[in-house]
């Protein structure tokens, strides 16, 4: 499975619904959020991982402290800010190389191991969004496999 491209496409997904969407719709399965909260979530999440790993981190980084860790208010260019998190993460591990140990939640771990986790955090909060909107999602069968294997993990 190819995770960087499908980081990229899952990012991408999220955000073209959320920008057809209300930005303040309640996002049921996350409780007291909006689809606003959600998608600022994701892509804070996305530059804090990136951020871990371009500067090698060892310890946890405070999500405030994230830099440009918040969309712009304009629609456009959030929806740019979104996707460019996403690739920072790449970036970010193309610089230190995907092997190099940084911070996990789990423990050191290579950097590589980033864009796996950040590939299914776009795709459960896709998820979230077309529930709260009433849409459809549909998840490819050997991306659903890999989040199950990674939540077994």
């Amino acid at each position: 499975m190819d995770f960087r491209a499908a980081l990229l496409d899952q990012t991408r997904s999220f955000g073209e619904l959320i920008a057809s969407s209300d930005p303040e719709t309640p996002v049921p399965t996350c409780p007291d959020w909006t689809l606003k909260q959600l998608f600022r979530h994701v892509g804070r999440g996305n530059r804090w991982a990136a951020q871990i790993i371009s500067e090698r981190r060892v310890s946890p980084l405070d999500p405030r402290e994230v830099h440009d860790g918040r969309p712009p208010d304009d629609p456009d260019a959030a929806i740019e800010w979104l996707n460019e998190g996403a690739a920072q993460v790449l970036k970010s591990v193309d610089q230190i190389g995907t092997d190099a140990r940084v911070w996990t939640f789990l423990g050191p771990k290579p950097a590589g191991w980033w864009v796996r986790r950040r590939v299914h955090e776009a795709a459960v909060h896709h998820a979230d969004a077309a529930l709260a909107v009433g849409t459809e999602f549909v998840l490819p069968a050997d991306l659903a496999a890999d989040a199950v294997s990674e939540w077994l993990a």
